[in-house]
């Protein structure tokens, strides 16, 4: 997925407030009530933002990510999505591996501590992987991607360990923090975890893999994750 800077459609949910707080002086009476909801509106809007900006996260999402940046403000306001905003939210998911419903807990928790969702991730990667392992022999798609998502789990659950934000739908993120947080004698474990289960995830979209290999890349995968669980310290 790529995204492109617009900062206008950044800024739009933060002008949209004082847009309609100025529609209301020139309209009515008394527009007091009116002005008040719009103004609350608008600051706890800056204040999420300003809570955002306290972690380096935060700027790559304004910076490279501004259209999910605005889905999750929308999402943590709980307002009606729009058509593309349902797009980015199952594209995003798809990119991760997870479901429609866990990417929205994620959206709505992105302004946390790492280190407080430690818990939430070690829960993500047990059930991803366990629907991967009862899949394998019935829907080699389906398997291959919630595999997919139990590994991405896993790379959340170990940079949260470690109190350090990643932008899980981004591929090249994920290598990157392997490359910069991983121990050197563990990162070519990791590397080859990502590696590999991309084909899976890849196999969800093209089906290319016979069933042959889909079972070589599986089993492959899974010896790697449990590797790889156990240097995170999962048992």
């Amino acid at each position: 997925m790529q995204s492109s800077i617009n900062v206008n459609t950044f800024m739009e949910p933060i002008i949209n407030p004082f847009h309609h707080w100025l529609s209301c002086l020139r309209t009515l009476e008394d527009p007091s009530d009116s002005i008040v909801k719009s103004v609350k509106s608008a600051f706890d809007l800056v204040k999420t933002l300003f809570n955002l900006v306290e972690r380096s996260v935060a700027l790559m999402l304004i910076w490279e990510w501004p259209e999910v940046v605005k889905l999750a403000l929308k999402i943590l306001r709980n307002e009606r999505l729009s058509d593309s905003d349902e797009v980015w939210l199952t594209e995003l998911a798809q990119e991760v591996g997870w479901s429609r419903e866990d990417l929205v807990e994620e959206l709505k928790s992105i302004d946390a501590d790492p280190s407080t969702r430690v818990e939430r991730y070690e829960e993500l990667f047990e059930k991803y992987r366990h629907e991967a392992l009862v899949l394998a022999s019935k829907d080699s798609r389906q398997a291959g991607e919630k595999m997919w998502g139990a590994v991405t789990a896993l790379i959340k659950l170990h940079a949260a360990k470690k109190g350090v934000p990643i932008i899980h739908w981004d591929h090249g993120k994920l290598h990157s923090y392997v490359n910069n947080n991983v121990k050197r004698e563990h990162r070519e474990l990791f590397q080859s975890l990502l590696l590999t289960a991309r084909e899976l995830h890849i196999h969800f979209y093209e089906g290319h893999l016979d069933e042959g290999s889909f079972k070589e890349y599986f089993s492959k995968v899974a010896e790697l994750i449990e590797e790889a669980r156990k240097l995170v310290g999962l048992k």
